[in-house]
């Protein structure tokens, strides 16, 4: 054996060991993946590689050389195979469990190796010279490097096109490819005599490198710890916004969904780690309380899930309310090697929600405390009507009459509040006909005319709130401060422009007393550009006019909707 020989086979054996501590590693260390699998056949297949080399080394002179090469070959000939089943489990390509996937990739690889096992093996190796020591290769030996290298191009060409086009782990898939690259390289390199050989064959040795960068990427990176696990398909896929941490709080990874969320309020190129995300979070939050929640439940190292609500403000005033939960990523063996924080849109439940208890409150208000003071009204009017001989009685009585009729009205309103009508889906004039039904029952006789009015339109706008309340607040004046049965209302558009006249029979009142109801309509009207006018005749009754102009004067306060 020359002294060439003995160096090589001392750097095989080095290599063997850095191969076999990176497998206890990954054992010990990396989550259970298809990543890890693949990596970890890899560097099994390396490591055979070194070793039957080793046996190639001593048995030169034997009759044993023949069979050692073969072993040799096997990895040799299988590593482009398996180094591209890795790569494209890394850049998620490879999305289901196929074993028929993984056979087609392999089958040309055993095509090749095939007739080593027969008696034509001289397709792979042509023949052996100078002592055995130097062996020429057949044609189907440079096909399956050509498969190899094909195969290899193609998944560093794949996992780096998936890390520039989602902006994820750029840095560890250039590193790792480097260190794949270069035993091939190192390979051509020798093979075309563009540099020589110190007697042994520098291929393996240059494996050693390639196991160093290994090494980094799984130790500082973390690349089969926590992302890859999971299809990236599948992680962008769900509603979700999902942040992947890794145990020192740096941002592995996050799905589109997340970007979808905060791109108005946060760029993630400035999310150096969770905890930048947090606080450029809490620049548009005014819960701080939960802000700090948060940050506890990313600090504590326990194994329990986390969940808190959140509310932000964007650029564009709006509110949202997140609920986010944190949950940690465990290995098989219980190890915490980081934490997934799942967020979720709640804004249109919360709402819903809220509707949904506004109805309820509603409606219980509605059946219970509105039934009973129906009851007294109705009592309290045939007592009043049946009573003429002891009026002080009967002015007590007449009191409490308009008191639970006023109670009666106010509590309509609230559940009108509470449950409002939606005009801008419904119309205006569905609306107040159905607050103009509802009054009928109660023995209120509303006589309503409109003409030529835009319905559409004005109901797409502030004007069908504006105008809705209007008439709400005037009826409901009339019949508890006018005590009135019969209400006139009138509608009539003409060009740009809408009158309103409301009329009532009430008692009147000589002195106009501008009360928060008043107020409150006339505010309305001027908010929309209008004018609001109301007075009392002699002969008793009261009467509103209003005046609202339409279409392109009032476009500061017009909801984004087509004018068609």
């Amino acid at each position: 054996m020359t002294i060439n020989i003995k160096i090589a086979t001392i750097i095989y054996i080095v290599v063997i060991m850095h191969g076999v501590a990176i497998v206890t590693l990954l054992l010990l260390k990396a989550k259970r993946s298809r990543v890890f699998y693949s990596l970890l056949a890899c560097h099994i297949a390396i490591i055979l590689w070194l070793f039957f080399a080793i046996i190639e080394n001593f048995t030169i002179n034997s009759s044993f050389f023949n069979i050692a090469v073969r072993l040799t070959l096997l990895p040799i000939m299988l590593i482009g195979s398996l180094l591209f089943i890795f790569l494209l489990n890394l850049s998620g390509v490879m999305l289901e469990k196929s074993k028929t996937i993984i056979f087609v990739i392999i089958l040309p690889s055993i095509l090749c190796y095939l007739p080593l096992l027969f008696s034509n093996s001289e397709l792979i190796i042509r023949e052996t010279i100078k002592n055995q020591s130097v062996i020429r290769w057949g044609i189907m030996f440079y096909v399956n490097l050509a498969i190899t290298y094909g195969y290899i191009i193609v998944g560093l060409t794949i996992l780096l096109y998936k890390s520039i086009k989602k902006n994820h782990q750029i840095k560890q898939s250039i590193i790792l490819s480097i260190s794949i690259l270069l035993p091939g390289i190192i390979n051509i390199l020798t093979g075309s005599k563009i540099i020589g050989t110190p007697g042994f064959d520098l291929v393996p040795i240059t494996f050693t490198v390639t196991l160093i960068l290994v090494s980094i990427l799984i130790y500082k990176y973390k690349i089969v710890d926590i992302i890859p696990l999971a299809s990236y398909e599948l992680f962008n896929f769900i509603n979700s916004a999902a942040v992947v941490v890794d145990i020192e709080g740096n941002i592995d990874e996050y799905n589109s969904t997340f970007e979808n969320y905060f791109k108005q309020i946060l760029d993630m190129k400035d999310c150096k780690d969770i905890y930048s995300f947090v606080a450029l979070l809490d620049r548009h939050s005014d819960d701080k309380h939960t802000i700090k929640k948060l940050i506890d439940a990313l600090n504590k190292d326990d194994k329990q899930a986390y969940e808190v609500t959140i509310r932000t403000q964007e650029l564009s005033d709006l509110i949202k309310q997140y609920m986010i939960s944190i949950v940690p990523i465990n290995t098989l063996n219980n190890g915490m090697v980081g934490k997934l924080m799942i967020i979720k849109d709640v804004t249109d439940y919360r709402a819903s929600t809220i509707t949904e208890e506004r109805n309820r409150l509603s409606d219980d208000l509605h059946d219970s405390l509105g039934n009973c003071i129906n009851i007294i009204s109705s009592n309290l009017e045939y007592a009043i009507n049946n009573m003429q001989k002891q009026p002080e009685i009967k002015e007590c009585l007449e009191i409490s009459y308009n008191k639970a009729a006023s109670a009666f009205l106010q509590l309509r309103r609230i559940v009108e509040e509470l449950k409002p009508i939606d005009i801008e889906n419904n119309g205006l004039l569905w609306a107040l006909k159905s607050l103009f039904s509802k009054l009928q029952t109660k023995g209120i006789h509303i006589e309503f005319n409109h003409k030529d009015l835009d319905d559409k339109w004005i109901s797409a706008r502030k004007h069908g709130e504006a105008i809705y309340f209007l008439c709400q607040e005037a009826i409901n004046n009339a019949i508890i401060h006018g005590r009135a049965s019969n209400i006139a209302i009138i509608f009539n558009q003409t060009g740009k422009q809408l009158r309103i006249y409301i009329s009532d029979d009430g008692s009147g009142c000589n002195n106009i007393v501008r009360n928060k109801g008043i107020n409150s309509m006339e505010s309305r009207i001027h908010f929309l550009g209008g004018t609001f006018e109301c007075g009392s005749p002699s002969e008793g009754g009261f009467n509103i006019r209003v005046l609202i102009p339409l279409y392109g004067f009032t476009n500061h306060i017009d909801k984004e909707v087509s004018d068609d």
